[in-house]
């Protein structure tokens, strides 16, 4: 969500009205342990917006943050692309729980917003070798017009063998798509004493060889959300780093509300980000 600052509360010390601002999904109490460490996504008290303990959501005019979970950004950055931030940030979050080292496989499994920004991020680093992993062909191909070198459709048996070489030196993985045949290739292709972070949420409980993970030593990271990382986000965004406007498939108005969630729906039209214009 995104937006324009157009009243403030009296205590506000760091913005003003026109500021152009992000705001944070996840609202901690800011009292708690795991606040007070910075882990708000974590908060026992915590309101998601539009999603968890009815804090109002962005589909509305107006929208009341409190001024710790809400960040400027510059106007080298568009709304379309204040809007990619969140999903950006999580991206962020799941490549942060492993230090990249040189020469670095990276498998990256979805192609939805956040598994192809996070093969953006993770080419950022020169020295990695980042492969992105789906079955939509479409998807893969936006992907590749953002930039993504190395993509492989799972389907295509030519595909797996074209990128064998890789794909049998993984050393961190980042699950994005939330299919659990994604996440038991990644347990998978990973290597001893590999990383995989799982930012991907599962319809129904999952059944993985746990003796797989425990044979090869793995380090299986859960990821939640984006909590500190808006800032790197922006900043990536403000330097022109972040190819994202291929992935938005389609603006609506807010009255085209019900055709937007029907457009999204639909399957057939591969759609990887949706916007909504409110104001």
């Amino acid at each position: 969500m995104v937006g324009e600052i157009i009243e403030i509360g009296k205590n506000t010390k760091n913005f003003k009205i026109g500021d152009r601002v992000i705001g944070d999904v996840a609202i901690g109490c800011g009292k708690c342990r795991n606040c007070l460490e910075g882990r708000y996504n974590l908060c026992p008290n915590r309101y998601e917006v539009g999603v968890y303990r009815n804090k109002p959501g962005a589909m509305a005019e107006y929208l009341v943050m409190p001024e710790r979970h809400v960040y400027k950004f510059s106007e080298n950055v568009d709304y379309l692309g204040g809007a990619i931030v969140e999903p950006l940030a999580t991206a962020i979050h799941g490549l942060s729980r492993k230090k990249i080292a040189y020469n670095d496989h990276i498998l990256i499994t979805g192609t939805g917003i956040i598994g192809i920004l996070a093969a953006q991020v993770a080419q950022l680093n020169k020295s990695s070798i980042v492969v992105l992993i789906g079955r939509t062909k479409e998807k893969l191909n936006m992907a590749k017009e953002c930039g993504i070198k190395n993509t492989v459709n799972i389907k295509k048996e030519a595909d797996l063998k074209n990128n064998k070489v890789i794909l049998d030196n993984i050393d961190f993985c980042v699950e994005c798509s939330g299919n659990i045949s994604a996440l038991k290739q990644c347990i998978k292709f990973v290597k001893p004493v590999g990383h995989i972070s799982i930012i991907g949420f599962y319809e129904n409980y999952t059944v993985v060889n746990f003796d797989d993970i425990s044979i090869k030593n793995l380090e299986i990271h859960g990821i939640l959300g984006s909590p500190n990382y808006f800032r790197q986000a922006i900043n990536l965004l403000e330097k022109g780093l972040i190819n994202y406007k291929p992935l938005i498939s389609k603006i609506f108005n807010l009255n085209e509300f019900e055709k937007a969630i029907n457009y999204l729906l639909d399957k057939n039209n591969k759609s990887i980000k949706v916007m909504l214009k409110v104001g």
